[in-house]
């Protein structure tokens, strides 16, 4: 098997997982970036990494509403950005888009999946954080109304790492 990386290297792996590490954001958050970035307070997961030529699969699912705008979504390793799409112009770089769902009283849901390089034994934080261009609000776990009755919901959101064994040679199917 081989896996293709985000810096357009591929390496033959064994795709053994030799640690998963989850951190589950069970409370809300509600922030607005304006053109800086905000930290999502509790969306992180630390690993130190058996190896120093290991893979890290980083797995985010996050729960969000907001109302009449979108924010740019992604991750840093530390202070370092890894995975965001290609700058051109002013455009923002993100690992995923979170959109408006035109419904005040509901949550949307995004993913992404990353295989992160940090060549390092040393522990890693890997934090979400958000960006967009005005002062429109973004909630996490819980809807834009956020109302006491059946229709809202309180969601949880998840960071998980995964380690993965890297091999030296390559595997034959």
């Amino acid at each position: 098997m081989t896996i293709y990386f985000g810096d357009g290297s591929d390496q033959p792996v064994s795709g053994k997982i030799i640690q998963v590490v989850q951190h589950a954001k069970r409370d809300t958050f509600s922030g607005q970036a304006n053109t800086s970035e905000i930290s999502v307070t509790g969306l992180a997961a630390t690993i130190t990494p058996k190896f120093n030529d290991s893979k890290i699969m980083v797995c985010v699912n996050i729960n969000f509403s907001c109302t009449s705008t979108t924010y740019a979504m992604y991750v840093k390793r530390g202070s370092t950005l890894f995975g965001r799409g290609t700058a051109s112009g002013s455009r923002q770089q993100a690992i995923i888009g979170l959109g408006h769902g035109h419904d005040d009283n509901q949550q949307e849901s995004a993913s992404m999946n990353y295989i992160d390089s940090p060549a390092t034994t040393s522990a890693i934080t890997y934090q979400v954080f958000l960006n967009n261009d005005n002062a429109r609000d973004i909630h996490i776990n819980r809807s834009v109304n956020d109302g006491d009755n059946v229709i809202a919901k309180r969601l949880t959101s998840t960071v998980t790492l995964f380690e993965l064994e890297r091999c030296t040679t390559s595997e034959t199917t």
